[in-house]
């Protein structure tokens, strides 16, 4: 049955319940099961906060699309140059609710993450489970990349947010 992460909770209790039978002199094959319905869930878009940048959250974008989730975005404007202030996103931060408060954040129903790679991971088990590995094998690899696209990710980013001699650079 750990194959077949798709079943319904009926299905696995109906499967369950048949392999007791058939192992167990106390148990047969009568069984009866009531199927609880559950209250109708209340989809509320999650929000991604973020400045009006690729940036970090460019990778959490791509991820909604992939998996077909629409989201809302919060996007918090800098100052002109040449101090590019960042007090929208200051005037908020700390009022928000976050354990963490740091940009990108996502806020989805009255959960609340920041961190660029928790959230990918965090929407990931959410709605597409298979993309962190079917096994612990999968997972190990998935790991690993995620740790190389983190490492070339910061070499890219210190070349873009780096000042100096661009020969420097």
């Amino acid at each position: 049955m750990l194959e077949n992460d798709d079943l319904t909770a009926e299905e696995i209790a109906r499967k369950a319940m048949a392999i007791a039978a058939d192992l167990c002199v106390y148990t047969n094959h009568n069984v009866t099961i009531e199927v609880i319905e559950a209250e109708p869930e209340v989809k509320v878009q999650p929000v991604l906060g973020y400045w009006p940048i690729r940036g970090k959250a460019a990778s959490i974008r791509y991820l909604f699309g992939y998996l077909g989730v629409d989201f809302k975005e919060d996007v918090y404007r800098q100052g002109p140059a040449p101090d590019f202030s960042k007090q929208q996103w200051f005037d908020v931060k700390f009022s928000m609710g976050f354990d963490f408060p740091n940009l990108p954040y996502l806020i989805d129903g009255d959960f609340k993450l920041t961190e660029s790679k928790a959230i990918m991971k965090y929407l990931a088990r959410k709605w597409d489970k298979r993309l962190l590995g079917r096994n612990e094998m999968e997972f190990g690899i998935a790991e690993m990349l995620s740790g190389i696209h983190e490492q070339i990710s910061d070499e890219m980013s210190n070349h873009a947010y780096r000042q100096g001699d661009s020969d420097e650079l």
